[in-house]
């Protein structure tokens, strides 16, 4: 006699199986998901930085004037804004500052960026070092991230 059908032994091997098959996928969706959140993070800062420097192209004077200098921060507020009303290259750096600052302090946790311009070179140009940190957000509370650096080396 022949039987037919599967026996439960079967079924929970079966079952066993698609499981560890599942916690694999899982944890490939967690490290995708912390892959994904530092390709956004990296992006942001370079977008950032970005804007920032061409900022500075167009606003030699205040860059000469060492305008741009110093560290970054959410404390960076504009007396005037530039986006409606003419501003003095001066007031047009704070401005630039503080937009810089607002982007770096709401997109990247623990945010903090640092600039130095330098004067010098053969032929007098003006070389400048841009630089952020943060603090990756952990996905869960025991995941332990490095902190993240970029750094821009250029001429405004």
């Amino acid at each position: 006699m022949h039987v037919r059908g599967t026996t439960l032994i079967e079924v929970l091997v079966a079952a066993l199986v698609g499981s560890i098959g599942l916690l694999g996928t899982a944890g490939l969706m967690t490290m995708t998901t912390k892959a994904n959140h530092s390709a956004y993070e990296n992006t942001q800062a370079g977008v950032a930085a970005q804007s920032l420097i061409d900022a500075m192209h167009i606003n030699p004077a205040a860059v000469a004037a060492d305008s741009y200098d110093g560290r970054f921060d959410a404390a960076d507020a504009a007396a005037a804004d530039c986006a409606k009303q003419a501003c003095t290259p001066a007031q047009r750096a704070s401005y630039d500052r503080a937009r810089f600052s607002r982007v770096i302090a709401t997109t990247l946790p623990n945010g903090i960026a640092q600039l130095k311009c330098e004067a010098g070179g053969a032929a007098g140009e003006t070389t400048c070092r841009l630089q952020i940190d943060w603090s990756p957000q952990a996905l869960a509370s025991s995941d332990k991230q490095a902190s993240q650096s970029q750094v821009w080396i250029f001429e405004p």
